[in-house]
């Protein structure tokens, strides 16, 4: 389901006056609401794949677990070539994929980054896949925030979010939503997106009694691990 502003601030523990004093969004196509890729454009690590034709695409998937399915970003990430014949006990596993990236502007201020995520094994093969991927949101090269989703049963959906509040500096930014493995490419694995978002939030001079209305977040997240979606 696509998350207006509101909810995304609300949700995270921002009082309503920051929305209300004017966030702005800055990402386009964020929730995929066109039905393609504008404004973004793919990319792979250097031995990363993002999963066989069709993909990457746009597929109708219920990202946060509330049961609607809407447009979301949909990819099957690995490593394309083996770096040895047995990865992990030959050579180290790599970690390989890659994901979506565009270039925004933004004014200097604190701004809010976040993201859906969804990890779905098929039933194609029973057992757990191992590793269901790393979700990070990345601005210029640095990571803002990681989520980890390790093993997955078979015919399940493990879902989580990315979400990061800090201070950037005026300028055009590379921004990008990176997903790896550290396994091949699985044609029962899927890894899915929706509902990116890059929204400014006023100055505190700007909202009143901000403090006894919501908690801005840490600046920092850190490294979390998904959870399944009932």
């Amino acid at each position: 389901m696509k998350k207006p502003l509101t909810a995304i601030f609300t949700s995270l523990g921002i009082g309503l006056a920051v929305v209300a004093s004017g966030a702005q969004a800055s990402v386009l196509n964020g929730g995929f609401d066109a039905g393609n890729l504008v404004g973004w454009v793919p990319f792979t690590t250097s031995n990363g794949t993002l999963g066989d034709f069709p993909l990457p695409g746009i597929a109708m998937f219920d990202v946060d677990g509330d049961s609607l399915a809407s447009n979301s970003l949909k990819l099957s990430v690995g490593y394309s070539t083996a770096p040895c014949s047995f990865p992990g006990f030959g050579c180290p596993l790599p970690t390989e994929g890659g994901g979506i990236r565009q270039s925004i502007f933004l004014s200097g201020g604190t701004y809010l980054f976040s993201a859906d995520l969804a990890v779905e094994n098929t039933p194609l093969y029973s057992g757990f896949n191992r590793d269901g991927g790393t979700f990070s949101l990345m601005l210029d090269g640095i990571v803002l925030d990681t989520v980890s989703v390790g093993e997955v049963l078979a015919g399940s959906v493990q879902g989580g979010a990315l979400a990061f509040n800090g201070f950037v500096e005026e300028g055009t930014h590379d921004f990008q939503v990176r997903i790896t493995r550290n396994y091949a490419q699985s044609d029962s694995m899927f890894q899915y997106v929706d509902n990116i978002a890059v929204a400014r939030i006023p100055e505190p001079g700007t909202l009143g009694l901000l403090a006894m209305g919501g908690v801005l977040l840490a600046s920092g997240l850190g490294m979390r691990v998904a959870k399944p979606i009932a």
